[in-house]
């Protein structure tokens, strides 16, 4: 009799841990079929958004203001190395020259030229 009531508990402890893991295989089926169902839909979302003309125009206008402020600071860079010292030595001849006219005629010369 003790070994038939035993081999019951052991035989009911089975089926309940088989019908949880049913259970949870379901649930989990469930929860990714909603995480499918919620990627499908910011995948088209996302889909229509590309397609709408005006979301393509400013996505074309954001590249472009990007690619002109890189060249820009860039330009302004080159401009930089370029021209400090041609502009500092004007500066200090005019200053050496105390400023006079002859100087200062020269002086706003060579910034036109550097301009």
């Amino acid at each position: 009799m003790a070994r038939i009531s035993l081999h019951k508990i052991i035989s009911s402890t089975v089926e309940s841990l088989k019908n949880r893991i049913v259970f949870l295989n379901q649930d989990l089926n469930a929860y990714t079929l909603e995480i499918e169902e919620n990627k499908n839909k910011k995948i088209q979302k996302f889909e229509n958004k590309t397609k709408d003309e005006l979301y393509l125009k400013e996505i074309a206008f954001s590249d472009i203001d990007k690619e002109v402020n890189k060249r820009i600071a860039r330009a302004m860079l080159k401009y930089n190395k370029k021209d400090y010292w041609s502009r500092r030595e004007t500066i200090q001849n005019w200053r050496k020259a105390n400023k006079s006219e002859e100087a200062t005629k020269e002086y706003y010369n060579t910034l036109k030229v550097l301009d």
